[in-house]
């Protein structure tokens, strides 16, 4: 069992600014982690490999609601059909480190905060980036 100091999974979290963008334009938002051992470079040595997932936070009515966007592991990709063709995740590579969404035709509806999730066996971490379609 690892300490809160030794977790698994960190995110790398900042405090986010807003992503501007305009209708019909494309938003990148940022989701980077590193994996403990950070020597273990090769992820197939992880006890599970890193879930990455990444939902749509809405705060109704002082109730919070999670609109899921996608969910990764092991090289597959699950959309929302709402999202399906419009969001990717660019920098999900060989090493999956890199979970940053993409969202390409942005409409006003995209506009919120979103959450990426990276689960790592029983760690996880998250952090939230919120867009602003204009």
């Amino acid at each position: 069992m690892t300490g809160d100091n030794e977790k698994i999974v960190n995110i790398k979290k900042v405090q986010h600014l807003p992503v501007i963008r305009g209708l019909s334009d494309s938003a990148l938002l940022p989701c980077v982690f590193s994996v403990l051992p950070s020597s273990a470079i090769d992820p197939s040595l992880l006890p599970d490999p890193p879930r990455i997932k990444w939902t749509k936070v809405l705060l109704e009515g002082g109730s919070r609601k999670e609109i899921p966007v996608l969910v990764a592991k092991n090289n597959t990709v699950k959309f929302n059909p709402a999202y399906q063709g419009r969001a990717s995740l660019p920098g999900y590579g060989p090493y999956h480190y890199n979970a940053s969404l993409e969202i390409v035709s942005l409409q006003a509806s995209d506009t919120g905060i979103y959450q990426c999730e990276v689960v790592v066996g029983i760690d996880d971490e998250q952090d939230t980036v919120p867009l602003e379609v204009l």
